[in-house]
């Protein structure tokens, strides 16, 4: 979930916020567990879809973005163990792909490399490409560079996966109170937040939610064909298939 670079529109100290947040809490993020709703999320759009395409194929090219400490790597491999899938997870804080490498050195079809979204060179091109959680991070004017690159990145007839939360969700309005109470109020009178303790301030900062309307219209426009979008409570999963013909 955090595969930011640097660019004009991008600023340097929002790529260094988003890494030093995931780098500072990394103890708080590997104990962490996805909620019942992320993990359903995951399995009926991420995990149906790999099941759906190893019906008609015998292996598969993933790449996952923002990959973490390898949380979707494990579930991915867990549900598939005697199947062939070619896992490619990239994240540009080096302390979790320490982790995720650790925590799935069994698997050796499961990689796992240090590298910036915006300046990785992908080895080969890839069936899926997912990114939970990533689009979070992204600013809104960054979103059709980064579809764009996702779209070049896919086979004929692959698709992207996007998970994340929504941008008008209840959630995202309650962050947004908690920020603002923040920002005009002593602390003594902002009370409790919903969400996240204080030490999750700076990385709290660095979330904005996607619309996932903008997302589809932006995937449509580059060629992609979005399907309907899957939705859970808070969560949201679009996936986009890049035709056969192109």
């Amino acid at each position: 979930m955090n595969a930011i670079s640097a660019t004009a529109s991008t600023p340097v100290r929002h790529k260094e916020r988003v890494q030093g947040s995931y780098t500072r809490l990394a103890a708080s993020f590997e104990a962490w567990t996805p909620s019942a709703d992320f993990r359903t999320t995951f399995h009926q759009s991420v995990l149906a879809e790999i099941d759906r395409r190893l019906e008609q194929r015998p292996s598969l090219r993933i790449l996952e973005v923002g990959c973490g400490h390898g949380t979707w790597a494990r579930e991915i491999f867990e549900h598939n163990s005697h199947r062939a899938i070619d896992y490619l997870g990239i994240d540009f804080t080096e302390c979790r792909v320490i982790e995720a490498r650790r925590r799935m050195a069994a698997h050796q079809d499961a990689r796992f490399e240090i590298a910036d979204c915006e300046l990785f060179r992908p080895p080969h091109a890839f069936d899926l490409i997912l990114a939970v959680e990533v689009i979070s991070h992204v600013p809104f004017d960054r979103y059709r560079d980064w579809l764009a690159r996702w779209h070049n990145w896919l086979t004929p007839g692959g698709a992207i996966i996007i998970i994340d939360k929504e941008r008008y969700s209840r959630h995202n309005l309650r962050l947004k109170w908690d920020s603002i109470k923040r920002r005009v109020l002593p602390r003594a009178l902002c009370g409790r937040s919903y969400y996240f303790t204080d030490e999750f301030g700076d990385y709290v900062r660095t979330l904005d939610y996607p619309s996932f309307g903008r997302l589809d219209r932006i995937a449509r426009r580059i060629g992609l064909s979005p399907r309907p979008l899957f939705r859970l409570n808070l969560f949201r999963a679009l996936t986009a298939d890049r035709p056969a013909s192109r």
